[in-house]
């Protein structure tokens, strides 16, 4: 496995990281998870814009994110993966023998990034559990940053409820998942929460294309706040993320959301994502898997 540390590739065995870079000491850097399909990794320039943004948030250079494309290329070359993920991440870097909460400005950044193997995309969505838990997480969730120890914790609790995702409820109402973005079927159409609504929510990059591929289809879905009880009443419940990008919640603590079974929405869903993800741009030269 290779690593992609500041512009250079290393064995992962060899690939360090100083003790006091801020990332390690205080969690501050952000990242981006992009997904290869079958040798391309759709949407790409999206999650560098977002990384853009990450930065920008917090006091860093936004032209970094120009590293992800540059990443991603090299990390698909030399591991020869089919289908993946590539996780990259860039903290403000540090220097030795210093720990103060306030930056040095002239601390120089750190960029690791890796890929991973995962499993081809599914014909239809894959069917998972949840559970509902408080958000305790910090109110910058529009900052895709590293310090991910509240959505740890609530991934803990769902694993241990044997479910895969938590979703998270904040003040009453519903804000996204742990991993992925919220989308609530009540009479009939879909609901999902706002950017700028009531709670503070990632902008997801499949969350984002699915809502444009919903308007185009004639069937848009609306944003605002997401009141917990619509949960209860919900027909469908279906999350939006890179990894998978749409999977049906047939189960929510305990109980079965609807009839208990995938639903029209999490198909056409799924479809439409499934089809964007297929006539993206943003390609690579096919390669051999090694998953």
């Amino acid at each position: 496995m290779q690593v992609w540390l500041n512009g250079s590739l290393l064995p992962a065995t060899a690939a360090r990281v100083s003790v006091f870079d801020r990332g390690f000491l205080f969690g501050e850097g952000v990242y981006e998870s992009v997904r290869i399909c079958e040798g391309r990794t759709p949407f790409l320039a999206r999650h560098v814009a977002r990384l853009g943004r990450s930065l920008s948030a917090i006091g860093m250079d936004a032209a970094l994110a120009s590293a992800l494309s540059a990443a991603v290329t090299e990390l698909i070359a030399v591991e020869r993966l089919a289908d993946g993920n590539v996780y990259l991440q860039i903290t403000r870097g540090g220097s030795p023998g210093v720990r103060r909460h306030v930056p040095d400005a002239d601390s120089s950044p750190t960029i690791v990034a890796f890929a991973l193997p995962a499993p081809a995309f599914a014909a239809a969505p894959v069917e998972i559990a949840a559970v509902t838990r408080p958000d305790q997480r910090w109110h910058r969730c529009d900052i895709k940053c590293t310090s991910l120890l509240g959505n740890v914790l609530a991934l803990a609790d769902a694993e241990a409820a044997e479910a895969e995702e938590a979703i998270l409820i904040r003040d009453g109402l519903v804000s996204e998942g742990a991993y992925t973005n919220v989308f609530v079927a009540v009479g009939g159409r879909l609901h999902t929460p706002a950017l700028d609504g009531d709670t503070p929510i990632l902008g997801g990059v499949n969350r984002e294309v699915l809502l444009e591929a919903l308007r185009e289809a004639g069937t848009p879905c609306l944003e605002g706040p997401l009141p917990q009880a619509n949960l209860a009443a919900a027909s469908e419940i279906l999350v939006t993320s890179s990894r998978r990008l749409a999977s049906a919640v047939t189960r929510l603590d305990g109980r079965p959301v609807g009839d208990g079974r995938i639903g029209p929405f999490a198909r056409r869903a799924y479809e439409l994502l499934r089809r964007a993800s297929a006539v993206s741009t943003h390609d690579h030269a096919p390669a051999e898997s090694n998953a």
